[in-house]
């Protein structure tokens, strides 16, 4: 793993991580703040707890895999450091956590907003915050038992072929190739293709239909808005989620399109990127979301508001709260 960090591009890289970490910390704390005082247990509560955690641990596995790396260290006496293979399995296993969460979000909303006429789409209708909890679990416990063969990665070096040269002289110019792999009952090849089609390919299968048919919804109501019909006034209250779910999705595709520039430019040895860019496209991702997520918290921006002294007339909060509907 080549990333040929120095002290700048440490410090560069480390800072917007620190700031992703803090605004899904605050968050975090927010929401499970709220879950607490209401004394429920809310399948976007819970969604949005997991999307916060994910990215915090994805923070901290970022940082802690630049400082390995900087440090020289992911390499202790021949053999890979323990920190080093656990770094990587909550890197893994934030990013799988973190982006399921978004789908199951996804989901949530889109089978939530949209009328049904067929019983069994209503009976789901009926049952999917339950479902959306059961999903969210089911990830969590999936992602761990999917991520835990990270801890098996071991050193292992290649003597390679050498040509042109005499007997006397071989011993004295063997070259040596040392890589990371997995423990020798893992098929390397498969299993990494089965995580990185959970990890891209079937999330944006699930994420693209639903959140665009949350993309329609929202145009259908600001349309109903302009024509002044007011019965479409009750789903003012999903239209903030609909949204924050709709622009996390576009923070998931363009981290992969981030992601994807390292693999294409793979395929052309002579302009391969450096490892950086995967590293970036997490940091991208950790501050988005976690930005995104803190700024469409409407509780925390009235508690922002009484902290400014800013107070709204009695006939008017209630009403505030309904056309609150835009990210910040």
């Amino acid at each position: 793993m080549a990333l040929g960090w120095g002290v700048s591009e440490l410090a560069l890289m480390g800072a917007p991580l620190c700031a992703g970490i803090l605004l899904n910390t605050c968050n975090l704390i927010l929401t499970l703040l709220q879950m607490w005082s209401s004394r429920k247990a809310l399948a976007v509560s819970a969604a949005i707890c997991s999307i916060s955690c994910g990215n915090v641990l994805l923070g901290l596995a970022c940082m802690a895999v630049m400082l390995l790396v900087f440090a020289e260290t992911t390499v202790i006496s021949g053999e890979v450091n323990p920190l080093f293979s656990a770094a990587l399995f909550f890197w893994m296993n934030s990013c799988f956590v973190s982006f399921w969460s978004i789908a199951w979000l996804s989901v949530f909303y889109c089978v939530t907003v949209v009328s049904f006429s067929m019983e069994w789409l209503k009976a789901l209708k009926r049952s999917i915050s339950s479902l959306t909890g059961a999903a969210l679990l089911v990830t969590l416990i999936g992602s761990w038992l999917l991520f835990s063969p990270f801890f098996t990665l071991r050193l292992v070096i290649v003597q390679l072929n050498t040509t042109d040269v005499t007997n006397a002289s071989a011993t004295q110019n063997q070259s040596y190739s040392a890589g990371i792999e997995f423990a020798p009952w893992i098929d390397s090849t498969l299993y990494t293709a089965t995580f990185i089609f959970l990890l891209c390919p079937l999330p944006l299968m699930v994420m693209l239909p639903t959140s665009l048919r949350l993309v329609l919804h929202l145009c259908q109501h600001m349309l109903a808005l302009r024509r002044n019909q007011t019965q479409c006034q009750s789903s003012d209250s999903y239209l903030l989620v609909c949204k924050l779910t709709v622009s996390l999705v576009g923070v998931y595709v363009i981290t992969l399109l981030i992601v994807s520039l390292f693999f294409i430019s793979k395929l052309q040895s002579q302009s391969a990127m450096s490892y950086d860019v995967i590293m970036l496209g997490c940091t991208f991702y950790c501050v988005a979301s976690g930005g995104l997520v803190t700024a469409s918290n409407r509780h925390l921006k009235e508690k922002l508001r009484c902290g400014a002294c800013w107070t709204d007339p009695p006939d008017q909060a209630s009403e505030s709260q309904t056309r609150d509907t835009a990210l910040a």
